[in-house]
């Protein structure tokens, strides 16, 4: 008996070492109410050193049930300490303030095709190389069919973060309203290739400024990440500028 009781006491102290050794609060929290359970064990072990045989198998058989209800219940603490540290981190983690680099370049690049495809501009370019000679022919339908294309991705951009909740309760309220505006850009910049191209060109200028001023209200309230409306303005009057030139000279 004392001999099963020293083996247990080993056991105990090489839980205590896991658990100086661990990473993260679960493992340690485990660690210990292994260690407890462990030592309820050789205790009563240690106590039954002196009684009769029939005593000792009762008493046996009972540390036994408390080692296995301890070691339940430091499972079960054990995941509810876990799920607690990591509301506790996702509560504290704040979004990215900086522009992540590959987002600023793809932004710019998309944005130079509202003056690559500019009547004042494309004739001095040599499209021709890239692109079919008809095409060209009228390359402000080209443009204002480009425009109508990224009113509708920004639109889309609501249709994502929506069904994502982004934005925690305040996103979850607000869902159906960010819906509803995720299509409204695309329809109404579609009907605009239909115009004559600077009329095109004028609408879909006053268009990208609206919903500008609509995204950075949803930013204000924390419902798109800073740094996206913060890009968001260079790459709108890059985009807008170009399609006001087209509307002046076509």
């Amino acid at each position: 008996m004392l001999r099963r009781a020293a083996g247990v006491l080993a056991r105990q102290q090489a839980a205590l070492q896991e658990a100086l050794g661990g990473t993260g609060p679960a493992p340690a929290w485990r660690a210990l109410q292994q260690t407890r359970a462990v030592h309820l064990s050789a205790t009563a072990q240690l106590a039954d050193a002196g009684k009769p045989v029939g005593e000792s198998a009762q008493s046996t058989a009972a540390q036994e049930a408390a080692a296995q209800a301890a070691h339940q219940q430091g499972a079960t603490e054990s995941v509810v300490f876990g799920a607690i540290a990591r509301a506790a981190a996702a509560a504290n983690a704040k979004p990215a303030s900086g522009v992540p680099g590959i987002t600023r370049f793809l932004g710019f690049a998309g944005a130079l095709p509202f003056w690559v495809f500019s009547p004042a501009v494309a004739p001095h370019l040599p499209l021709d190389l890239l692109l079919d000679v008809h095409m060209l022919s009228n390359p402000g339908l080209l443009q204002v069919g480009y425009g109508a294309t990224i009113l509708s991705f920004l639109g889309g951009v609501h249709w994502g973060l929506a069904m994502t909740n982004v934005g925690g309760t305040l996103g979850f309220k607000m869902a159906e309203q960010r819906f509803i505006w995720s299509v409204l850009p695309c329809l109404m910049a579609w009907p605009t290739i239909a115009m004559p191209v600077p009329h095109a060109a004028g609408v879909q200028a006053a268009l990208l400024g609206a919903v500008y001023l609509v995204d950075k209200s949803w930013a204000g309230r924390g419902l798109l990440p800073p740094w996206y409306i913060r890009m968001r303005l260079p790459l709108t009057l890059l985009a807008a500028s170009g399609l006001v030139l087209t509307a002046a000279t076509s």
